[in-house]
């Protein structure tokens, strides 16, 4: 796709709220195609989608922690 052919190997995108709450964190997962939360790897492409720090709407987070990721990148020799 477009970022591949960019020389693009790495995707830092977030956040869902990893659906935040029941059954909403179900709809998440269906509408992420299990890029949910976590790194993934594609053909060669790195996805690391983080389920996010807070909540939207109601102060309520259920069945998903809150999450804030810490990424150490280096140059590749």
């Amino acid at each position: 796709d477009a970022a591949a052919a960019a020389g693009i190997d790495l995707q830092l995108s977030g956040h869902t709220h990893a659906g935040q709450m029941f059954p909403l964190n179900l709809i998440s997962k269906l509408i992420y195609s299990g890029f949910q939360v976590g790194v993934h790897s594609l053909n060669g492409f790195t996805i690391s989608h983080t389920g996010g720090a807070g909540t939207w709407g109601p102060p309520l987070r259920l069945g998903r922690r809150s999450e804030i990721v810490l990424l150490k990148l280096e140059l590749a020799e």
